[in-house]
């Protein structure tokens, strides 16, 4: 249930009370590739926003199989984020298990590392000259970045809502998957079996 009030109030908050001026000039910047024209800060969480879907494949396809596909939701995440995610964590628990026996081994690890150095580059890339005050004046005035802003703490939550119940090695705790983006990496590469 609380997947879906928070779904509620993602939608609720994006279509009336997200605030923005009529013009939004970060998302005609964006489009256009005048990417000069943006806060640093603003690109590191738009592009954090690309890296929170495959985090997700992992974190879906690490748990226990339902009737429910996963694809259409993990698909989905790329364009919507937590929009797509919260209806399947929602949803799954409605569905019955299935037990498709012995799963595909895959180079999980080899992957998880190549997104954490993927992520660290695009903080260098994205991070550097970014400035609080420029990012909280294209939250009040860009729709696109104040949507974006509460989408990216959504996934920060559920990221770490999803892998609280882990148990992590290498005196890893669950809890650095507060961390946005790299806590769930780290807690990730640290477990290996599945969970509900």
């Amino acid at each position: 249930m609380k997947y879906l009030l928070v779904w509620i109030a993602l939608v609720c908050y994006s279509f009336f009370f997200a605030p923005g001026e009529e013009k939004d000039l970060v998302l005609q910047s964006l489009f256009n590739g005048n990417w000069a024209n943006v806060d640093p800060f603003v690109l590191m969480i738009f592009s954090f926003l690309g890296l929170f879907p495959m985090i997700f494949l992992f974190i879906l396809y690490q748990e226990n199989s339902t009737r429910l596909p996963k694809w259409p939701f993990a698909f989905g995440a790329f364009f919507l984020g937590a929009f797509s995610l919260l209806p399947y964590f929602f949803l799954k628990d409605r569905f019955s298990e299935k037990h498709s026996g012995k799963q595909t081994v895959w180079p999980r690890n080899t992957l998880l590392l190549t997104l954490l150095l993927l992520l660290f580059f695009l903080i260098l890339v994205s991070g550097i000259g970014g400035s609080l005050s420029r990012y909280q004046e294209a939250f009040m005035q860009s729709k696109l970045v104040s949507v974006m802003t509460i989408d990216f703490l959504v996934l920060v939550w559920l990221s770490a809502d999803r892998l609280l119940t882990r148990k992590a090695s290498f005196c890893i705790t669950p809890y650095l998957s507060f961390i946005p983006v790299v806590g769930p990496i780290v807690v990730l590469l640290s477990t290996k079996k599945d969970v509900k």
